[in-house]
C-alpha cells in the first residue's frame, strides 16, 4: 500500500497533466488571444502564401547581389585609394579641372556590413561650366564605380568666373575586414 505522501504526488501530478493537456488542445492560456488552430484548408493558404513570398524575398535579394557585385569591387581598401587617386586625376585632367588637394579618408563599414566605403575628400578651383559638370559627370559614370557621397561648392574668384569645391568621393568594396581588425582605420557605421 502507497503512503498518504506518495498519493498526494500522483494527484497532484495527475492534476497537472490534466491542466497541461487542456491548455495544450484549447489553443493556449487565456492570456492568448483565444486563436485556436486553423482549418486544413486555412493552413495550406497560410503556407502558400508564405511560400510565394519566400520565392519572391529569394529572387529579390539575388537581384541585389548581382547589383552589389556590378557597383562595388573586391579589392581591399589599401589598394583601392591608390587607384582612385590615379583614376581621379585622369577625370580632373579630361575635365580640364586642376585639383589642389586628394585626401584619403577612414573607410567605413556600411550598415548592412556586407560591404566598405572607402572615401577620399578632393578640393578644387574651376569654372561651373563646363569642367566641375564634366568632372561631376565623368566622376558620376557607373563603369567607373565612384559615387559624389558630399559635394560642398563656395563662392570663388569673381574675376576668373571660378568656384571652390569640396567633394567626398566614394567607391565600395566587399572585401570588408573581419571582427577586431582595424586595418585601414576603418570604423563601423556611415
Amino acid at each position: 500500500m502507497k503512503t498518504t505522501r506518495e498519493k498526494v504526488l500522483v494527484a497532484v501530478m495527475v492534476l497537472v497533466l490534466l491542466v497541461a493537456g487542456y491548455m495544450t488542445f484549447s489553443g493556449g492560456s487565456s492570456s492568448s488571444s483565444g486563436a485556436a488552430l486553423l482549418s486544413t484548408a486555412d493552413a495550406r493558404k497560410k503556407y502558400e502564401d508564405g511560400k510565394v513570398q519566400y520565392i519572391a524575398l529569394g529572387k529579390q535579394d539575388d537581384a541585389m547581389q548581382a547589383d552589389i557585385a556590378r557597383w562595388t569591387t573586391s579589392e581591399s581598401p589599401g589598394a583601392i585609394q591608390p587607384a582612385m587617386v590615379t583614376r581621379l586625376m585622369t577625370i580632373a585632367k579630361q575635365s580640364g579641372v586642376h585639383l589642389d588637394s586628394i585626401r584619403p579618408l577612414r573607410s567605413q563599414l556600411a550598415e548592412n556590413g556586407a560591404v566598405l566605403r572607402v572615401p577620399v575628400q578632393v578640393d578644387f578651383k574651376a569654372p561651373f561650366h563646363p569642367n566641375v559638370i564634366g568632372f561631376l559627370y565623368r566622376v558620376e559614370n557607373p563603369k567607373g564605380k565612384l559615387v559624389v557621397d558630399h559635394l560642398d561648392v563656395h563662392s570663388g574668384d569673381t574675376h576668373f568666373a571660378t568656384i571652390n569645391i569640396s567633394a567626398r568621393i566614394s567607391t565600395f568594396t566587399t572585401d570588408v575586414p573581419k571582427k577586431g581588425d582595424n586595418e585601414n582605420g576603418t570604423q563601423t557605421g556611415s
